[in-house]
């Protein structure tokens, strides 16, 4: 039997005015909805605004948004407008170059630190851009493959997560194993 439509409208009213509905309505989690306040990247070929990859960013001190660009491997500031501040980084092996930029991370309030992840170093940034110091790490090349940078504390010390191969670890017996995962937690000077 074909119902009109008049009928179909009457009877989702019902079911919502009907006391389980209202019951349902107010059990329900207020929705808030949101709208962009700031957008950064996209097609904006601007200077300072154009990646070509961005990897991935941090918020500095409330005020700042640091973003990564893969492939230029330089570090972008923006403020809470998305107005372009400053650009430092980008890619070589000199201090405040890299080769793979793989963790970044707010020191404090004003300063930012950036893991190269190819370079096995540590580098922390001043509020300008400008190279404070540089930790170097050294890690026999099989580890490196599996330590990825955590975060850093105030101090500009550091942790670094190493997780095994798993290819490695075929050769454990079956069943439950313990998670070989290691964090470990540097201090500025890489000890």
């Amino acid at each position: 039997m074909k119902r009109p439509l008049a009928y179909l409208i009457v009877l989702s009213w019902w079911a919502v005015l009907t006391p389980r509905g209202l019951a349902a309505q107010a059990e329900a989690p207020p929705t808030i909805e949101t709208l962009p306040a700031v957008t950064i990247g996209g097609y904006d070929e601007r200077p300072g605004y154009l990646f070509s990859e961005i990897g991935f960013g941090t918020v500095v001190a409330n005020d700042r948004i640091a973003l990564v660009d893969r492939s230029s491997q330089e570090v972008r500031v923006f403020d809470r407008e998305g107005v372009h501040m400053l650009t430092f980084g980008g890619k070589g092996e000199g201090p405040g170059e890299f080769r793979q930029i793989a963790g970044l991370d707010p020191v404090g309030d004003t300063r930012l630190a950036v893991w190269g992840f190819r370079s096995i170093r540590l580098s922390i940034f001043d509020s300008l851009g400008e190279l404070e110091h540089t930790t170097s790490m050294t890690m026999p090349p099989v580890h490196l493959l599996w330590t990825w940078f955590v975060g850093s504390f105030s101090d500009g010390s550091f942790v670094l997560r190493s997780n095994p191969n798993e290819m490695l670890m075929q050769a454990d017996p079956p069943g439950p194993r313990i998670d070989p995962t290691t964090f470990v937690h540097y201090s500025p000077e890489g000890k």
